[in-house]
């Protein structure tokens, strides 16, 4: 009896994947039906849905992105899974120009939660369906100069049979519980006993809910049963977070194992759709000497409020290139940008120390660890500040908290520096005062409270210096000069 069960269940596995497998290849048919259109019926088509892509990011005259910025954005491949599961939706983006926002939306199947919709890697809910059923999905993106751009992916729902399911659901964090269904395949002919317990997704027990885990009993003839599991609320912004019911029983003399999923749709805030606003900008009345760290021509400046997270400071350079955490360093036209990590008070320091380039910048943030926290980012350009408080949750990406315009290259070119070396160290020979005050501008740079005293030490010592440490005062002098009129 139990070796026929087996095959059974073996045979339902073997059709569903073949199902699966089929439906790949066939499943397409938007992209088919796209093949045998006309270039025009195409460019209509393509126009409705970049319309579309717009009215979902709030983008009012959207645009085809040129050819010259390579813009694109990709769905990624369609999904097939069985009902009741978490599954990822994995998007990607490419061009030369910046994505300022990211979207994805549902446009047709059955409603469903999405974790975090304006990620481009996210995870859908998937519903409880009794057979095949079709979904689709667009992940939407816009530039900041309104040119936008759209792709669809299609998830494709194969349900399972098995001797018992445990329905998926989603709850408010402030609801104080959440209710799972728990279904025999059939009325119970004899009384039946199932175990359960709750177990760790992104939601911790403890924490975001109450673990438990106990028998569940159907008497002959019962099918369904409800099991309520307490929530934990808190006062922390953060995005979605799930946790797992995994129910456990015989069929016959055959163990099975099957789960569920919650999600929590945070009340704080970071719901399913994160609605951290990015901070509105205020000139800095904090000069970039009493800051730590290394000051530039432009410089941005981070700092967070809580000791258990992390957050990630990245910034743009006009030439694409983004200066983070994971690069260190990068060059744009003759400008040199570094990424610095400070050892106090949770801060990060991104710098141009000698030129940078003219164009728009681009500041990004990134929660990668802990509890969702307030932040402060300084911006500092030519002799403009900007200064940005805000709140950014658990895991969260906001792609633009800032942009500003260096209207043309800041700084000292290479060549100039060059020739200002030559003739500072002659200077520095010639006159002592000149060294001096060379010197304690070079000292104001490498440490940002440096006091008369010890300006005067690092004067007579620096009047035997190279050109180079003499050139290093130069542009430093500069630096100082930009900073303070910030």
């Amino acid at each position: 009896m139990s070796g026929l069960k087996i095959a059974r269940w073996c045979l339902a596995v073997f059709i569903s994947l073949a199902l699966c497998a089929c439906g790949k290849e066939s499943s397409s048919p938007v992209d088919g039906s796209k093949a045998q259109l006309t270039p025009l019926q195409r460019e209509v088509r393509e126009e409705q849905e970049r319309t579309d892509a717009g009215a979902t990011l709030g983008v009012a005259n959207p645009q085809k992105p040129t050819a010259a910025s390579g813009l694109s954005i990709e769905a990624g491949p369609d999904v097939f899974s069985d009902a009741n599961l978490l599954v990822n939706l994995r998007g990607q983006t490419a061009g030369t120009v910046p994505f300022v926002r990211t979207l994805w939306t549902q446009i047709d199947g059955p409603e469903v939660s999405i974790l975090d919709a304006e990620q481009l890697n996210t995870q859908v809910l998937v519903p409880d369906v009794p057979q095949y059923t079709q979904m689709r999905f667009r992940l939407s993106g816009t530039t900041a100069d309104g040119s936008v751009a759209s792709d669809t992916l299609d998830l494709f729902v194969y349900p399972l049979v098995n001797a018992a399911k445990v329905i998926s659901t989603s709850q408010a964090e402030n609801a104080r519980r959440v209710n799972f269904t728990v279904r025999l395949n059939k009325p119970a002919s004899t009384t039946t006993v199932l175990t359960y317990v709750t177990g760790d997704g992104s939601a911790l027990a403890g924490r975001d809910y109450v673990y438990q885990a106990a028998d569940l009993t159907f008497a002959v003839g019962e099918q369904e049963k409800v099991i309520t599991v307490e929530l934990l609320d808190d006062a922390t912004r953060e995005k979605g977070e799930f946790f797992t019911l995994q129910v456990s029983g015989m069929d016959g003399d055959v163990p099975y194992s099957t789960r569920g999923l919650a999600v929590i749709k945070d009340n704080e805030g970071g719901a399913l759709i994160p609605t951290t606003a990015k901070p509105d900008p205020t000139p800095s009345n904090t000069p970039q000497e009493n800051l730590p760290g290394q000051r530039g021509f432009v410089r941005v400046n981070l700092v967070w409020a809580d000791a258990g997270s992390r957050i990630e400071l990245a910034v743009q350079d006009p030439c694409g290139q983004r200066i983070s955490p994971q690069r260190f360093e990068a060059a744009c036209l003759a400008g040199l940008g570094f990424f610095e990590e400070l050892s106090v008070d949770r801060q990060q320091n991104i710098f141009w120390p000698q030129q940078a380039a003219a164009g728009r910048y681009v500041v990004r943030l990134s929660h990668t660890n802990g509890r969702g926290s307030e932040y402060t980012a300084r911006v500092y350009w030519g002799d403009q500040s900007a200064e940005l408080q805000g709140t950014i949750g658990s895991g969260e990406e906001q792609q633009d908290i800032f942009s500003f315009v260096v209207p043309e290259a800041a700084g000292e070119p290479s060549s100039s520096s060059s020739s200002s070396s030559s003739s500072s160290s002659a200077s520095s020979s010639s006159s002592s005062s000149s060294s001096s005050s060379s010197s304690s501008s070079s000292s104001s740079s490498s440490s940002s409270s440096s006091s008369s005293s010890s300006s005067s030490s690092s004067s007579s010592s620096s009047s035997s210096s190279s050109s180079s440490s003499s050139s290093s005062s130069s542009s430093s002098s500069s630096s100082s000069s930009s900073s303070s009129s910030s």
